[in-house]
């Protein structure tokens, strides 16, 4: 099990941009099935491993029912932005924001190595899928804010886990990275 782990660590690196890449600025999207699975735990773990490498992420709580990346977060110096991904207009605010922070007046990025954490809230998937076919949105943060996407999907101990991958695979396909992690407190 451990040489498994030593050898998934450079992918892992590389999806949630702790490595250098082409294309190094990163939006990492946490989701779920439902609530409890572990989706805030995983963003606050990797939200410590950027700052223990001296990374400061733009970081997006949008489970406001239970903000546990504000709450653990919240009073250590960064710029934790509220969202709401079942609202369309915060969601193109989201996007307008991550224009902002990668982009100045023209098309190019100026900033490199971007990092972009946003922890999803339980059941928001459908309007978040919905958003993603309206807007085109993979197709926008790569093409036109050199943005590369990973989505990170936290997996309970019911069936509908994977029923709701293989919908984010059919809504978002190749167009994004994907990092499926086991929730091993369920023993399974």
């Amino acid at each position: 099990m451990a040489r498994n782990a030593t050898l998934a660590k450079p992918v892992f690196n590389k999806l949630v941009g702790l490595i250098s890449e082409p294309q190094p600025n990163r939006l990492v999207i946490i989701t779920g099935d439902k609530g409890g699975v572990g989706k805030s735990t995983f963003a606050r773990g990797l939200l410590h491993e950027y700052l223990e490498r001296n990374e400061i992420p733009s970081v997006f709580e949008a489970d406001n029912s239970n903000p546990q990346v504000k709450r653990f977060y919240g009073n250590s110096g960064l710029n934790i932005q509220e969202t709401d991904v079942t609202n369309a207009n915060r969601l193109d605010e989201f996007i307008d924001i991550l224009a902002l922070q990668v982009s100045q007046e023209g098309e190019e990025p100026i900033k490199s190595g971007e990092k972009v954490l946003i922890d999803l809230p339980a059941q928001s998937n459908q309007f978040f899928f919905n958003f993603i076919k309206d807007m085109n949105l993979f197709s926008i943060l790569e093409d036109r804010l050199k943005i590369r996407t990973t989505m990170v999907v936290v997996f309970s101990r019911v069936k509908d886990c994977v029923t709701q991958l293989k919908q984010l695979y059919d809504v978002t396909g190749k167009n994004v990275e994907y990092i499926v992690v086991k929730n091993a407190f369920y023993g399974y």
